[in-house]
């Protein structure tokens, strides 16, 4: 019976590892399989069109994750205008309506593949230079139960720019220092306007400089987030303390700016005096120690003056007897 027992303890822990072996493969491969999903790339669609092109062609492509095939229909939108932002609202704009064209509106992707929705962009002397924003708006016209959990609709931006009489122009509108009571940096606030006829990314950096010396350096914007025509960007950039030497300093805050394709930055400069701590208490000590010493003094001119009095008071007295 003892000679038995080592080959069970043997058998159980080769049956242990196997079972462990398979349900480490099995999740694995379940891990491999894709979501129930419909993807559309790119995100973003710009196509530009110069004079000499009467029409240009760009491919959306939509590929299913579904395991049935999914029926589609595409359709233009506008875009949340007020604000700026490239999310479907409403209908496209004139130029975006007049302009683009979907070759096959509604179509059927089948489970695992892939479909490329065709867009023409007619060129025309009635479309004004510059950028024109809509959105591709996607949805599922299928009642099927299998793909019932598809999104409502996906979207795509849309960028159609007429190369023409493109205009570039970023402009800082709006800037203000934040400084503490000991007036040491905090945050900086820009605010920045597209003042061209085409979406523009803006790049900016901020830099602190102690006279000639730069002490801190910061990069704006490092999303790459975009401006459309007529909009705004704001961001606050936090500045991290900044160790101080004991005597005041005057520090001086610049922000270079320009937009992508932009070579020539512009600037913005603004100074600040910051007063260290310890030299703020070494200066009160300074002022009370001179006034108490002034309080001690005078007191003791008050002293010697009503001594010198009765002094001469006395010597008076005394010629007079």
């Amino acid at each position: 019976m003892t000679k038995l027992q080592p080959a069970i303890l043997r058998f159980v822990v080769c049956l242990l590892l196997s079972g462990l072996l398979f349900s480490t493969t099995a999740s694995a491969q379940l891990s491999q399989n894709p979501v129930n999903t419909i993807t559309v790339s790119p995100a973003t669609a710009e196509v530009f069109v110069a004079d000499e092109d009467p029409e240009k062609v760009f491919m959306i492509t939509v590929q299913n994750g579904y395991p049935s095939t999914v029926n589609l229909v595409a359709e233009l939108r506008g875009i949340d205008d007020v604000n700026g932002r490239i999310i479907p609202t409403g209908t496209p704009s004139a130029a975006i309506s007049k302009h683009l064209t979907i070759d096959q509106p509604e179509f059927s992707v089948p489970p695992n593949e892939k479909r490329f929705v065709k867009i023409f962009a007619k060129n025309s002397s009635s479309l004004p230079a510059g950028g024109h924003y809509g959105s591709l708006v996607i949805r599922n016209i299928d009642n099927n139960s299998s793909t019932s959990s598809l999104d409502s609709q996906i979207s795509v931006g849309v960028f159609l720019v007429k190369t023409s009489g493109v205009s570039k122009e970023i402009q800082l509108v709006s800037s203000k220092l934040i400084s503490n009571r000991l007036g040491v940096p905090k945050e900086v606030q820009l605010e920045f306007f597209n003042n061209g006829n085409i979406h523009l990314v803006p790049r900016a950096s901020i830099q602190v400089f102690d006279g000639q010396t730069s002490i801190y350096h910061e990069v704006i914007n490092q999303r790459s987030k975009q401006i459309l025509p007529g909009k705004r960007y704001g961001e606050t950039v936090q500045i991290q303390p900044i160790t101080s030497s004991f005597w005041p300093q005057k520090l001086t805050v610049t922000t270079e700016y320009r937009a992508d394709g932009i070579d020539t930055s512009k600037s913005w400069q603004v100074s600040t005096w910051t007063f260290p701590p310890l030299f703020i208490i070494m200066l009160i000590a300074t002022i009370s120690c001179f006034l108490v010493a002034a309080f001690f003094a005078h007191k003791n001119r008050h002293r010697l003056r009503a001594s010198l009095r009765k002094t001469v008071a006395k010597i008076v007295q005394f010629k007079n007897s």
